[in-house]
């Protein structure tokens, strides 16, 4: 969805939240009592070389300064802080006509690449419309280092049914581990271990996703949840 200047501040953030309450995304994206109670979901890739680090996290914001400013300047947003507003790659049709039935058809992606002093990193982020839970907007994440698919459209906020999420990924040089933490069910805590409580993290040693010596493929691609906990069952 674009907005031009001539549409006007207000006239945008009408359309935005026509748009999403349609499509039933976010239903709770526009306040009756004032603009400033936009939410808005981001993605944060921070990109350390001199630490030989990168994350990538999500959350979610509100304000209408907030989605000026990503609307405006969301190159300068992304290059000064890492930070992507989500949404901002659904592929919308249907805004001109009459009336206005703006819906969702598609989505596009974002990559980001991180040279570390050791390793090429390769993010690509894209929007996720899969959930069954109508106010979450999240990203699915797929994370390649030196053209190895380590994680392949792993979904980070599952729903608001499911309570199983993954809330960062970190790939560390030292060690050349990825640490993924998160929230686990109560119900389904036992299944980590006791010594786990609101949080969990699992670390993933690099190596053991890329092809060995005699050339076999690499363990496939971490892409849902439970790949993540029989990962971590078998790492015990």
């Amino acid at each position: 969805m674009t907005c031009n200047r001539s549409h006007g501040l207000s006239a945008c953030l009408q359309r935005i939240a026509i748009a999403f309450l349609v499509v039933g995304l976010l239903p709770a994206v526009f306040s009756h009592a004032a603009k400033a109670n936009f939410v808005i979901p981001i993605a944060r890739v921070e990109c350390i070389p001199e630490f030989g680090i990168v994350t990538v996290t999500q959350k979610s914001i509100r304000g209408e300064r907030v989605l000026r400013i990503l609307e405006e300047q969301p190159e300068k947003i992304a290059e000064k802080y890492g930070i992507y507003d989500i949404s901002s790659y659904f592929i919308f049709e249907g805004e001109d006509e009459d009336p206005p039935n703006p819906r969702i058809v598609g989505s596009r992606t974002k990559t980001i690449e991180c040279q570390l002093p050791d390793h090429q990193v390769s993010i690509t982020l894209k929007p996720d419309t899969s959930r069954p839970c109508p106010s979450a907007v999240t990203i699915r994440l797929t994370l390649e280092i030196e053209g190895v698919r380590i994680i392949e459209d792993l979904v980070f906020v599952r729903s608001c049914i499911e309570k199983d999420t993954i809330a960062s990924v970190e790939f560390n040089e030292d060690g050349e581990f990825i640490s993924l933490t998160g929230t686990f069910d109560n119900e389904r805590k036992g299944e980590l271990g006791a010594r786990f409580f609101e949080d969990f993290a699992v670390n993933l040693t690099l190596g053991e996703f890329r092809p060995d010596r005699r050339g076999q493929d690499p363990l496939s691609p971490l892409r849902t949840f439970e790949d993540v906990v029989e990962f971590y069952k078998l790492s015990q």
